[in-house]
């Protein structure tokens, strides 16, 4: 019975080492910045889709920063566009991460 409490004892204890994930995003993980370009040229469809995530994904962070900002959802768009035209290795959330902290340091400052 002490080696079952001994070793149910290590289980628990060794539960909180499991690492969580730091975020959950949704839609777009894996996806390089080229994959994009090429969705976004063969289908309108595609283009909306991403060009409404960008949307939301900065509506959020705008939120949850408590940030004002003086750009428009077609700025963002062409921002992420030439991004991803001069980077199209890197990952599309990474490119949004990018827009992200530019609109940080250009926010409206209250």
């Amino acid at each position: 019975m002490k080696i079952i409490l001994f070793v149910a004892s290590i289980f628990i204890v060794a539960l909180p080492l499991k690492a969580a994930p730091i975020a959950t995003v949704y839609h777009v993980t894996g996806v390089t910045c080229g994959k994009y370009l090429n969705d976004i040229s063969n289908n309108e469809a595609y283009e909306d889709a991403y060009s409404w995530w960008i949307a939301g994904f900065l509506t959020g962070t705008n939120l949850e920063r408590m940030r004002t900002t003086t750009t428009d959802k077609h700025a963002n768009d062409a921002w992420i566009k030439q991004y991803c035209e001069n980077n199209p290795l890197e990952y599309f959330l990474t490119a949004a991460i990018k827009l992200n902290e530019q609109l940080e340091k250009n926010k409206v400052k209250q």
